[in-house]
């Protein structure tokens, strides 16, 4: 899931370098529903199960692991 969205972040890098707008626009959406889907798995999660999830970050090995770690810490 992780690796998803990085290729999706790289590819709305492109976009915008070629100016290509409307693809911008998709892969931003693309991305948004993706988080929002994210939060609402995290919202189903006890909080007991996220701060084992995130008492170790030297686990972490992208800075997309990073964020989605950030992510659950926030629903604390």
């Amino acid at each position: 899931m992780e690796d998803n969205l990085q290729d999706m972040l790289s590819q709305t890098k492109q976009a915008q370098l070629e100016n290509r707008l409307k693809d911008v626009a998709v892969l931003e959406e693309q991305m948004h529903q993706m988080l929002w889907g994210w939060k609402a798995e995290l919202q189903a999660v006890p909080a007991s199960s996220l701060l084992a999830e995130t008492s170790s970050l030297e686990s972490i090995d992208t800075w997309s692991g990073i964020a989605v770690k950030m992510m659950r810490m926030m629903m604390l």
